[in-house]
């Protein structure tokens, strides 16, 4: 058995108006970023990692705004309970890095980075309401090359308002320059509650319609193939070696614990949230604001929703081994019918084509 364990840092210079993680706009030397190390270290030291420590990944917010100093002592608080994984991820923005910094992260500890860069065009950038330069992104990339980061992940986002299918090639073949190991394309996402979702409710932002979105997919699938990169999950792509651990175990539904202001953890079936309340958090309050037991047909159902974004597919002798019945039994004639309309393929493993993938919710619907 293993668990994954994820650390949230809530800062970012900019909150940008599609994003619906808990995250707090703030001056870079306004963090109280020793401090809040301080509190995450207390954490650790009063939970426990069921079996082996299987990734580390540090999301937020924007991880690399505090010091790579005091991130380093985290990672030797956590060396102190636990072997350290081969994967340890940090995400970062392109405007808080610089060779310098991103060498102290790798001397700390980090093996892997990933950095949201999401477009290089200045005007989807200033849409994204990104506080960083298309060539403030590609200075990052590089030093990050240089600074002995072999795994770096680039983060694009993609059906931009009016956005072209050249300017797609465009940021594909940006991205691709860089030649980073793992590129994570995601379509944009109007988030409820978001300052987005006011904007496309009012008419003022209009996002391309489904059609051009499912062929932005494709497109997106097809020049990364070419160059390399193979699609092991609906939005990811990695060369060879080189696909996240940490988020392959998420869609396999393992366990995970998040340590953090408004983390998330599931271990078993029970679900839980940090409070999403970094004050009371840094006075060393661990509060839960969100708790929750899956039942079995709930945790089926996640189990199948997870496992089915992957190219590999739904392990089905995992599956009976979990739920000690056979994917047939819960759901007869489902894999014969969606294979009869070129939906999915497999024996051992339940994979979704193309054509399958972009139904994906639709399918799982019919599980539930």
């Amino acid at each position: 058995m293993s668990t994954s364990l994820y650390i949230h840092i809530p800062w970012c210079l900019h909150k940008c108006s599609y994003c619906d993680f808990y995250s707090l706009p703030s001056a870079s030397d306004a963090v109280p970023g020793s401090g809040y190390v301080d509190r995450l270290i207390e954490e650790i030291n009063v939970s426990a990692i069921n079996g082996t420590l299987h990734s580390i990944f540090l999301g937020g917010g924007t991880p690399s705004m505090i010091a790579p100093s005091d991130l380093g002592r985290l990672l030797n608080s956590i060396s102190k309970k636990y072997d350290m994984p081969s994967e340890i991820t940090l995400e970062a923005n392109p405007e808080t890095l610089n060779e310098s910094v991103l060498r102290e992260l790798r001397a700390v500890g980090f093996t892997r980075l990933s950095c949201g860069v999401q477009s290089f065009d200045a005007g989807q950038l200033q849409f994204l309401e990104r506080v960083h330069s298309a060539d403030k992104a590609r200075d990052a990339l590089r030093a990050a090359s240089r600074a002995g980061f072999e795994n770096r992940n680039l983060d694009l986002i993609y059906t931009l308002p009016s956005q072209t299918m050249a300017d797609l090639e465009n940021d594909l073949h940006d991205a691709i320059a860089l030649e980073p190991t793992h590129i994570s394309a995601y379509q944009l996402i109007v988030e409820p509650g978001t300052p987005l979702e006011r904007k496309v409710e009012s008419g003022d932002v209009t996002l391309p319609d489904e059609e051009i979105a499912i062929a932005m997919w494709h497109r997106v699938r097809k020049i990364l193939g070419e160059a390399g990169y193979t699609a092991y999950e609906v939005s990811n792509f990695a060369q060879p070696g080189f696909e996240c651990i940490h988020n392959v175990h998420y869609w396999e539904c393992g366990d995970y614990l998040g340590i953090g202001t408004g983390a998330v953890s599931r271990i078993g079936q029970h679900r839980w949230r940090r409070a999403r309340n970094t004050k009371s958090y840094m006075m060393g309050e661990l509060h839960v604001d969100q708790e929750e037991y899956l039942t079995d047909q709930e945790m089926r159902t996640e189990v199948c929703m997870l496992g089915l974004r992957m190219t590999c597919g739904l392990d089905l002798e995992r599956f009976e081994s979990r739920f000690g019945k056979s994917f047939e039994s819960f759901y007869p004639g489902r894999i014969a019918a969606w294979k009869e309309k070129g939906l999915a393929t497999g024996d051992s493993h339940l994979q979704l084509t193309p054509s399958g993938m972009l139904l994906l919710d639709s399918l799982v619907s019919e599980l539930v």
